[in-house]
């Protein structure tokens, strides 16, 4: 409609033009108020350049016109891409406004738990105040214990003839030189007084244990020492291996003694007292030749 009517206004301003009036805005409408107003065939030939005129007129208008729809299309075709390109966000303000979203959401998120622990504070009962623990006394310590005497060793005495079980030991060991003395208190020996048991040799070795201990304080050579003291170990073993098979007979019992005073032949512990008592021998025989020489 609007283009319409700026086809008419041009048309009007060129009826305007050519010197002619008319109301419609038309060629024919032109060409008839030519004729009327000039009348006559004075007017023929000015009325031909006239319509020549007109349609040059209207040719130019009409390119005009195209002119002008095709240049107001194109403004509104570019208009319209420029308005669309504008609104359609691109890749990176997308992922902007998805990171803005985000953000607030989180936010948003914080907010809300930061006010969910508040109101649990605030609905969460005090705690009572715990009872002070009862203060017992402390139990007092115990006493400490009386310390024990130092233990006092007695007085030396006569030394003994023939030494202890405990001292010949100590000797055998290279502890001391086997010298034993009677204690001024008790049947304890002076060295076995200060809390060691006191046991006597076994009379097998009683004679061999009393050579070894002289033997010992005349420093005698170390072959003649070393021979007694494996004498007197051997004895020693053999006491001890006679009271482990042959044990004390019970209080009351009498042990019938066989005929001749003497244990049977076959008898272990026989066999043994009489080894035993051939070493006795043949040390009473070595020793004096050896203290001689």
């Amino acid at each position: 409609m609007a283009r319409m009517n700026l086809i008419r206004n041009l048309l009007a301003a060129i009826s305007i033009y050519g010197g002619c009036v008319s109301t419609d805005a038309t060629p024919r409408a032109i060409k008839r108020d030519v004729v009327i107003i000039c009348g006559g065939a004075s007017g023929a030939g000015r009325l031909e350049d006239m319509g020549q005129s007109v349609v040059l007129v209207e040719k130019q208008a009409i390119l005009i016109i195209t002119i002008i729809i095709i240049t107001i299309t194109t403004t509104r075709t570019i208009t319209t891409n420029t308005t669309n390109k504008n609104n359609m966000p691109s890749r990176t303000q997308r992922a902007a406004a998805a990171r803005a979203r985000a953000a607030r959401a989180a936010r948003a998120a914080a907010a809300a738990a930061d006010a969910a622990a508040d109101a649990a504070a605030a609905v969460a009962p005090e705690p009572e105040p715990e009872p002070e623990p009862d203060v017992s006394p402390a139990p007092a310590p115990p006493a400490a214990p009386a310390a024990r005497p130092a233990r006092v060793r007695p007085a030396r005495g006569a030394r003994r003839a023939v030494p202890c079980l405990g001292c010949l030991r100590s000797a055998l060991a290279g502890r001391s030189s086997g010298e034993c003395y009677d204690a001024a208190v008790g049947s304890r020996c002076w060295r076995c007084a200060s809390g060691h048991t006191c046991t006597q040799v076994p009379a097998v070795a009683r004679a061999a244990a009393v050579r070894f201990v002289e033997a010992l304080e005349n420093n005698a050579p170390r072959r003649e020492v070393d021979r007694l003291r494996t004498a007197v170990r051997v004895l020693l073993e053999g006491g001890k291996e006679e009271e482990e098979v042959a044990p004390p007979a019970p209080a009351g019992s009498v042990t019938p003694a066989p005929a001749g005073g003497a244990a049977p032949a076959g008898d272990p512990a026989a066999v043994r007292a009489q080894v035993l008592a051939l070493m006795g021998q043949i040390l009473d025989l070595l020793l004096p030749q050896q203290q001689q020489q």
